[in-house]
């Protein structure tokens, strides 16, 4: 898995993806196109369409020239690995990641981790935009997903 630090106005995030296609179906669905990702790797094949969009860009043409197949079409086959990276997206830089991550898993029960998670996420986030809950709430929608169009969860 690759490690991912979100481009964005707020706090540092993180998450991992198995590659640059997920990461850049990550960052469509949850900005819009408004933010990007930095991956912790210099290989050109995980840093393409990581980068913020401007309006009037052409994403779905843009994504669509790269890896030779629409949007939509890619978060039907890739939905399993992307509700995945976006239950692993944290507030964290990559530097403390492995921390947050250990302290997580030491938790002996859901309901402890669940705990935990609330906490650190309400003392550590300093913006109002709390992209970690909005990451795991559409994690779950993109696994409530049958043959319904993904694109319609950019929206919510």
């Amino acid at each position: 898995m690759i490690i991912y630090e979100l481009i964005n106005p707020h706090d540092p995030y993180t998450f991992e993806a198995p590659d640059a296609q997920v990461a850049a179906l990550l960052c469509l669905l949850l900005g819009g196109g408004a933010y990007g990702a930095d991956p912790d790797t210099d290989k050109e094949e995980d840093r393409w369409g990581l980068h913020i969009f401007s309006k009037g860009d052409d994403v779905e043409a843009e994504f669509q020239e790269r890896w030779k197949m629409s949007i939509d079409t890619s978060m039907r086959t890739r939905k399993v690995e992307l509700a995945a990276a976006l239950r692993s997206f944290m507030i964290a830089g990559r530097a403390e990641r492995a921390g947050i991550k250990a302290a997580m898993e030491a938790c002996p029960t859901q309901e402890a981790r669940d705990a935990f998670v609330a906490t650190y996420e309400d003392k550590k986030r300093s913006s109002l935009t709390e992209l970690a809950g909005r990451a795991r709430d559409l994690a779950d929608k993109v696994d409530a997903l049958g043959d319904d169009d993904p694109a319609t969860l950019v929206e919510s």
